[in-house]
């Protein structure tokens, strides 16, 4: 039953920097303006194959599930793990940290809680 989408354009809320670079680096261009330009809902079943979920289940195992993968990421080796995801979103994080140089004011936005 649940929905999924990025609604923003429907209410005039822009997205920061890094939420833009993040979705762009998971969904790709063509993914990432259908999602943001529709602004539109979608359920799971979309979203799966859209790349926004990895994988569904039912209600009553979302808990187990979700400790099952926790443990198989937490079995891998950390640092390796970690320099992974750095390497898969290293042309994000530049840009990232591009428009935090022509913007410093940005960075409030992206680090203060």
């Amino acid at each position: 039953d649940a929905r999924f989408g990025l609604t923003g354009a429907r209410v005039g809320i822009p997205y920061p920097i890094a939420a833009l670079e993040v979705i762009k680096s998971e969904l790709g261009v063509a993914g990432s303006r259908a999602v943001l330009l529709g602004a539109t809902t979608f359920g799971s079943a979309e979203a799966l194959t859209r790349g926004i979920l990895d994988e569904t289940v039912s209600g009553s195992r979302v808990l187990p599930r979700a400790v099952e993968v926790a443990n198989d990421r937490a079995a891998l080796p950390a640092k390796h793990y970690g320099d992974l995801k750095r390497q898969l979103r290293a042309a994000s994080i530049v840009r990232i940290r591009e428009s935090l140089d022509t913007d410093p004011a940005l960075e409030s936005w992206i680090t203060d809680s």
